[in-house]
C-alpha cells in the first residue's frame, strides 16, 4: 500500500499530522523503526507532487581541515569580514541532563569556565587555526554571529548573558544579562541561544530555551522591545536568527519552521516558512533571495536551500559522511562556502557551491 498513490497519500497525512517537537512518541509503534525510510519516500513523493527547480548541491571539500582540530561541541560558526571560518566550541565542557535545575540555574558553576581558547579563527583554505581566544571567560558556548565591523557577538547559556567583543580582543566591551541569573525581564535571558545586529546598530537576541522571544536593544544596550508573542506567533525554542537587510530570520526549532520578520515594517505579518515535515531546524542564514536552514531528524540532519521569496524547498544536502547533529552554519559573502559546525562528532564541515550559481551582481 505505501508505495501506491492512496498510501502515499495517506502516509503523507499521518506524518505532516505528528507534532514536530517528539514525532516519534505519537507514531504507531510498528512504524517506528521505519521512519527513515518513510521519510525517503516522502521526500520522492513530495518531489513529484511539486516542480522543483534544478540547483546543485554544494560539495563537501574533502579533508578540510587538513589536520583535525582539537575541539569540543562546536555550537557557533561564523565568517568575519575576510571570509574566515570563526568557531565558537565548548571544549571538555558538555550540556548534560543536570546541567541546569528546574528553575533554568546552572549547576556546574564551581567548576569554573573552560580553560581552553573556545573562539577559533580558522584558515579558509586549510582549516589551520590561525587565532585562538577566549579562554577562562565562557561556560557553556552557544551561539556566535559577527557583525559588519567585526564585532563577535556571543551567547552563554549557562551564564544566562550576551557579550560583544571586538574584533582585536576577547575582553567584552557590552555585555547583557545577569551571570547566572535567569529571567524574563527586560534585564535577564534564559539560556539566549544568538545574536543579530542591523546595519544600524540594533541588537537582536533570541531568548531561547525558557523564553519564547526575540529581545531588541538599541547599539547601547538599551531595550527597545521584542518579537513574538506580543505579535501572536508563538516560537518554540528560537534557536538562530539570520539578518540580511531588513530581513530577519529566526529558526523556530521545536516548530520545525523559520519565521521571517520586515524589521523595517514590523506592522506586516511575518513570512512562515514550515519545514516540519523535515524535523527540528536549527539555524538559518539568509542572503538575498536564498535561506539556507540546518535540520535534524530521526533520520540524520542536513540543509536546505529555500526560495525566500515563494518558501519553497529547492534543495536537501548533506556531506559525504552525513551530519550527525548539525547546530549551526555560516556562509561566506560571495554565498559560494558554507560552513556547518556539528555538536557529536565535534567538527565543522566545508561546502562550496559551483561558481557560477547564485552569482551576486
Amino acid at each position: 500500500m505505501a508505495g501506491s498513490p492512496a498510501g502515499m497519500s495517506a502516509l503523507l497525512l499521518l506524518l505532516l499530522a505528528v507534532r514536530p517537537g517528539q514525532p516519534a512518541a505519537l507514531y504507531p509503534a510498528s512504524l517506528q523503526l521505519q521512519l527513515p525510510q518513510l521519510y525517503s519516500q516522502l521526500d520522492g513523493v513530495l518531489d513529484s507532487m511539486m516542480e522543483v527547480p534544478d540547483v546543485p548541491s554544494p560539495m563537501a571539500e574533502g579533508h578540510w581541515p587538513r589536520r583535525p582540530l582539537n575541539v569540543g561541541p562546536v555550537s557557533g560558526v561564523a565568517v568575519d569580514t575576510l571570509d574566515r571560518p570563526v568557531i565558537f566550541h565548548r571544549a571538555n565542557h558538555s550540556w548534560e541532563a543536570t546541567s541546569f535545575n528546574k528553575s533554568q540555574h546552572y549547576q556546574d558553576a564551581a567548576r569554573g569556565p573552560i580553560l581552553s581558547h573556545t573562539l577559533l579563527t580558522l584558515d579558509p583554505g586549510t582549516g589551520a587555526v590561525l587565532k585562538s581566544e577566549g579562554s577562562g571567560r565562557f561556560y557553556l558556548p552557544h551561539g556566535l554571529h559577527i557583525d559588519a565591523a567585526g564585532n563577535r557577538w556571543i551567547t552563554d547559556v549557562a551564564l544566562h548573558q550576551v557579550f560583544k567583543l571586538p574584533p582585536d580582543s576577547d575582553a567584552p566591551v557590552l555585555t547583557l544579562g545577569v551571570p547566572f541569573e535567569p529571567g524574563s525581564d527586560a534585564a535577564h535571558f534564559c539560556k539566549p541561544t544568538d545574536v543579530a545586529v542591523a546595519e544600524d546598530g540594533t541588537i537582536f537576541v533570541a531568548d531561547g530555551y525558557c523564553n519564547r522571544r526575540i529581545m531588541i536593544f538599541d547599539r547601547e544596550g538599551r531595550f527597545l522591545g521584542s518579537l513574538g508573542e506580543e505579535q501572536g506567533v508563538d516560537l518554540l525554542v528560537p534557536h538562530s536568527l539570520s539578518l540580511d537587510g531588513g530581513v530577519l530570520c529566526v529558526a523556530d526549532r521545536e516548530h520545525g519552521r523559520v519565521v521571517c520578520w520586515n524589521i523595517r515594517q514590523r506592522l506586516l505579518q511575518p513570512q512562515v516558512i514550515n519545514l516540519a515535515l523535515y524535523g527540528r531546524i536549527y539555524a538559518v542564514s539568509v542572503t538575498g533571495d536564498v535561506l539556507l536552514a540546518v535540520f535534524k531528524s530521526l533520520s540524520g540532519g542536513g540543509v536546505l536551500t529555500i526560495d525566500l521569496v515563494t518558501g519553497l524547498v529547492l534543495d536537501s544536502w548533506v556531506a559525504a559522511q552525513g551530519l550527525n547533529e548539525p547546530h549551526d552554519l555560516a556562509v561566506t559573502s560571495d554565498g559560494r562556502t558554507t560552513y556547518v559546525g556539528e555538536l557529536v562528532p565535534a567538527r565543522v564541515s566545508k561546502f562550496v557551491l559551483q561558481p557560477d550559481f547564485y552569482e551576486r551582481p
